[in-house]
């Protein structure tokens, strides 16, 4: 990772409410594909709430969050946050959610 300070706010655009997607994966049984539950928070105060609110309600699954970036309707654009997608990834979990 490399972090850099930056100056300033130049021409920034902030959202103060954004909306967050949860998707929650479970595997029916080893070797079979994950299954996919996904969930939209609005309204949230900020990423920590949005955490809280996955971590809380994840019954022990493993989960992803994202921010909207932008949904024109057809087609949203996420940014990832944290998790990971197990059906695009071959290497195991972690052995933590957090």
């Amino acid at each position: 990772m490399d972090a850099r300070m930056r100056r300033g706010r130049d021409r920034e655009r902030e959202q103060l409410d954004p909306e967050y997607e949860v998707r929650y994966w479970t595997q029916p049984a080893p070797g079979f594909s994950w299954n996919l539950e996904a969930w939209d928070l609005i309204d949230c105060a900020d990423v920590d709430e949005a955490l809280a609110w996955a971590r809380h309600h994840s019954q022990a699954r493993r989960f992803q969050l994202f921010v909207v970036a932008s949904d024109d309707g057809r087609a949203r654009t996420l940014v990832h946050l944290s998790g990971i997608d197990p059906n695009s990834r071959p290497a195991p979990w972690p052995a933590s959610v957090d």
